[in-house]
C-alpha cells in the first residue's frame, strides 16, 4: 500500500494492508529473499531514512494502526537499545496507550487471530509487562508467570503474588492450555530444547505455541553464545550479551542463543506436528525494521 492509500486508510478508519510470508525452512526463506530482493531493499531504505531523520536523544513518531488498541495511534521511536544512530525497531514503535512495542503489538495481533474462546486456558511466560496486563484484561483464561530464581519452586508465589515457573520444569498438568505464548524468553534458557518439550506437553492436541526470540534469518543454524559447563559454570563462547529483565530492571539477563532455522526442526523433535516462521511488514500497522518474525507451532 502506498503512502497516499495509507493516509486514506487513516482518514477512513480502515485497517491497513499486512504483508505476510510463511517459511518452514532456510531454503524457503532464501528463495523469498532472492525473489523479493528489490522490495526488501526498498524497505531497508525506507527504514534508514526514518532513522537518519532522528537526532540523537530525540523522539519521533509515525502514525499507524495499533492492533492491540484497535485504533490509530502515533507510535514513538528513538535510539534506545540501539548502537550509534540506529533504531532498534523491534523494541521501539511504542503505542502511547497500551504501551506495547513493535514485536508485542504483532504478538497480540496474532493471538487475537487465533480466536481463542474466553474459556480457553492460555499460558504467557511473563507477568509484570504491559502485554501481561493487557492479556489479563482481555482474556480471563490467561495464566502468567515469571522466572524468580532458583530459590523458588515451580508454581510458588512470591510476596507480590507473582507465580514462579521454570520453563524447563513447568508445574502444569499435561494438556492444560489451548495456547502457549513466550516472547523473548527462550534465548535466556540454556536448555531451550527442554523448554520446547515442556510447552508441547502442557498444550492440548491442536493447541498453538507462539514464540519470538532473537532470530538470525540468514543463519540455518542456531548460534550458541554461552552454555553451562560440566561443573555448572557459565562458559562464554561469544562476548556476553545481556538483555533487560522486567522483574529486576536494574540487572540484565544473559543471552545464550541467537536462533537460526534449525529451531523449527527442534520444535518438530519436541513433538509439534507443524512449525513455521511467519514474517510480517507493514507501515500501516507499524511493523517495520526488517520483517517482524513470529514462530508458530501446532501440537
Amino acid at each position: 500500500m502506498d503512502r497516499e492509500h495509507e493516509r486514506e486508510a487513516w482518514l477512513d478508519g480502515v485497517k491497513p494492508h499486512l504483508w505476510k510470508f510463511v517459511a518452514r525452512s532456510y531454503r524457503e526463506y532464501a528463495s523469498l529473499a532472492s525473489d523479493c530482493a528489490e522490495l526488501l531493499s526498498q524497505r531497508r531504505a525506507f527504514e534508514s531514512a526514518l532513522a537518519a531523520g532522528l537526532p540523537q536523544a530525540a523522539t519521533a513518531s509515525i502514525p499507524a494502526y495499533c492492533s492491540a488498541c484497535h485504533a490509530y495511534r502515533l507510535l514513538s521511536y528513538d535510539h534506545l537499545y540501539a548502537q550509534g544512530d540506529q533504531v532498534n525497531w523491534r523494541e521501539r514503535l511504542v503505542c502511547p496507550v497500551c504501551q506495547l512495542n513493535n514485536r508485542l503489538r504483532l504478538s497480540f495481533h496474532l493471538f487475537e487471530g487465533l480466536n481463542c474462546a474466553p474459556e480457553d486456558q492460555v499460558y504467557l511466560t511473563e507477568a509484570v509487562t504491559s502485554l501481561a496486563a493487557l492479556m489479563r484484561e482481555r482474556h480471563p483464561g490467561v495464566m502468567t508467570s515469571e522466572y524468580l530464581g532458583p530459590a523458588f519452586s515451580p508454581g510458588q508465589l512470591d510476596r507480590r503474588g507473582l507465580r514462579h515457573e521454570d520453563v524447563t520444569k513447568l508445574s502444569f498438568p499435561d494438556e492444560t492450555f489451548q495456547c502457549v505464548m513466550t516472547f523473548d524468553v527462550l534465548e535466556h534458557v540454556p536448555d531451550y530444547k527442554a523448554a520446547l518439550a515442556e510447552f508441547c506437553r502442557i498444550l492440548r492436541p491442536g493447541g498453538t505455541l507462539m514464540l519470538s526470540a532473537p532470530f538470525v534469518v540468514s543463519s540455518p543454524d542456531t548460534i550458541e553464545r554461552a552454555r553451562i559447563g560440566q561443573s555448572g559454570e557459565i562458559e562464554h563462547l561469544l562476548p556476553p550479551e545481556y538483555h533487560g529483565d522486567p522483574v529486576t530492571p536494574d540487572a540484565g539477563i544473559l543471552c545464550f542463543h541467537h536462533f537460526g532455522w534449525d529451531l523449527l526442526q527442534a520444535l518438530t523433535t519436541a513433538g509439534f506436528r507443524d512449525a513455521s516462521a511467519e514474517l510480517f511488514w507493514s507501515v500501516g500497522f507499524g511493523y517495520v525494521g526488517q520483517e517482524q518474525l513470529a514462530i508458530m507451532a501446532t501440537k
